[in-house]
């Protein structure tokens, strides 16, 4: 049974985590720019181009799974994680294992084709 106590939930930096989510709005719309083509049309909203980028789109639905992921992570106590650590380190192990071997995501080295183009830094 895990009993949860003020020390055992994780304490929640809103700042922090304010400051974080913009730095990742400010990278969707960084690779936005940095995927804008010249043969794009001039007229259109911001919005409109980061719809035609297939990258830019990619980060969005990332950004938008990142507070999701956060907010399970923060529900889950310190104890649990503590007593399962050796199971996350051999995980992290193998992911790093499998990207020394099948490291073919489009030529870098550290990152692991996962599924319809997404790829995966495990480390």
């Amino acid at each position: 049974m895990i009993v949860e106590n003020r020390h055992s939930r994780a304490h929640v930096d809103v700042p922090l985590i304010l400051l974080v989510f913009s730095l990742a709005v400010f990278g969707v719309l960084a690779v936005c720019v940095a995927t804008y083509t010249v043969d794009s049309a001039p007229t259109g909203s911001l919005l409109n181009r980061i719809v035609e980028s297939s990258y830019a789109v990619k980060q969005c639905v990332f950004l938008a799974l990142g507070p999701v992921v956060l907010s399970v992570l923060l529900l889950i106590p310190y104890d649990f994680l503590r007593r399962y650590t050796p199971i996350f380190y051999w995980g992290g192990t193998i992911f790093l294992t499998l990207v020394w071997v099948l490291n073919r995501a489009e030529g870098v080295k550290a990152w692991l084709d996962i599924i319809w183009g997404m790829t995966l830094q495990p480390s």
